[in-house]
């Protein structure tokens, strides 16, 4: 404790401790992670709150991914700093990220048909059908597989040519 913090109150010291995480928060608020939490707040509770959790299966399952991707790069954002950028790749990767958690949502459908036809709700299973739903979910998990290898491929030769570069440079 500094010398002239000695002489303040215990509630003094804990106003100066809360005007601190006040004034965190509004420099938070101004970084790219708070666009993410505006953003996951408004989904969780639109499927929460206004029944988005009841609706058709593509709308449901893609406020999941949603929520998810918005919440992993908020944290990304925030972990990042001011100086992290999103770019071109990083967009790819997240409609990646979006696709694979959509398609995992619409194989936990298939689980729940009975239940689900029970409630009312429309999952991919019960409007296409068992058959035809197993086909889109698998169309689903060839294209983000697919997709997935040609961004991770990126990456990983941009690791390898920026590790060949390092190596050139330090002889």
């Amino acid at each position: 404790m500094a010398a002239d913090e000695k002489h303040l109150s215990a509630i003094e010291r804990l106003h100066r401790r809360e005007k601190g995480a006040t004034d965190r928060f509004v420099v938070a608020s101004q970084g790219p992670g708070f666009n993410a939490f505006l953003l996951q707040t408004i989904i969780t509770y639109y499927y929460n709150e206004l029944g988005g959790s009841q609706g058709l299966w593509i709308i449901r399952d893609t406020e999941s991914a949603l929520g998810l991707v918005t919440w992993l790069f908020g944290c990304i954002s925030v972990a990042g700093g001011p100086e992290l950028r999103f770019g071109g790749s990083e967009l790819v990767s997240a409609s990646v990220l979006l696709a694979a958690t959509a398609s995992t949502m619409a194989i936990q459908d298939f689980r729940d048909m009975e239940r689900d036809r029970a409630s009312g709700r429309r999952t991919l299973p019960i409007s296409l059908g068992e058959k035809k739903a197993r086909r889109v979910v698998a169309s689903l998990i060839a294209t983000w597989s697919l997709g997935g290898s040609f961004v991770f491929a990126r990456s990983l030769l941009s690791m390898v040519t920026l590790g060949a570069t390092e190596l050139a440079l330090a002889t």
